[in-house]
């Protein structure tokens, strides 16, 4: 994603077709039969990798296991993202959701789970909550109440849930959210 822009980037799973899209436009294809092992969820580092640390924002990050949102060019979500409402918009695109949010996080005033599951987040380096967001807030921003983003700072920062079944990459998936990267690292981790 373009330094210093909000992108909303999402990676879906429809069989073994697998896409990647920025702003609802496909960037990349591929194809595998490859299986996976339930791992952790981590977002903005491969928990705590330095080489592979993300240096920005990230907002609204959302993995919906078992649903393959949309195969085609979407618009992407105009307001913040939630456990029951799709978001996107376009032909092809899913009327509603039907997997299971495994996660829903990077949208509130502290680093939690909103996605009903409760997840322990754990934090890893110093990332911090800031009120930066790609969104039009519903409410007044108040640091007791809402939250917009996360930043990371690039030196080992990252944020993780434990490993689990409701991450598993092996069936339909959708992961997406909102980056603002501020630099660059050799590889990127984002989610």
């Amino acid at each position: 994603p373009p330094i210093g822009q909000w992108t909303h980037v999402a990676a879906v799973k429809s069989g073994n077709d697998y896409y990647i899209f920025y702003n609802g436009t496909i960037k990349a294809t591929a194809t595998s039969s490859a299986t996976y092992s339930n791992g952790n969820f981590s977002i903005g580092g491969d928990t705590g990798a330095a080489t592979e640390a993300w240096i920005g924002y990230i907002s609204n990050v959302r993995f919906i296991n078992n649903q393959a949102l949309s195969t085609t060019n979407f618009t992407p979500p105009t307001s913040p993202l939630t456990t029951t409402t799709v978001g996107w918009t376009g032909s092809g695109v899913a009327s509603s959701i039907t997997g299971t949010v495994g996660v829903l996080a990077c949208q509130s005033n502290r680093f939690i789970d909103n996605s009903g599951n409760g997840y322990t987040v754990s934090v890893g380096g110093t990332p911090s909550v800031q009120a930066f967001s790609p969104l039009a807030p519903t409410a007044a921003y108040s640091t007791s109440t809402v939250g917009g983003s996360a930043y990371f700072d690039g030196s080992g920062d990252y944020l993780s849930a434990p490993a689990n079944s409701a991450f598993s990459l092996n069936g339909d998936f959708t992961i997406e959210g909102w980056v603002y990267p501020t630099g660059l690292t050799s590889e990127l981790d984002v989610f």
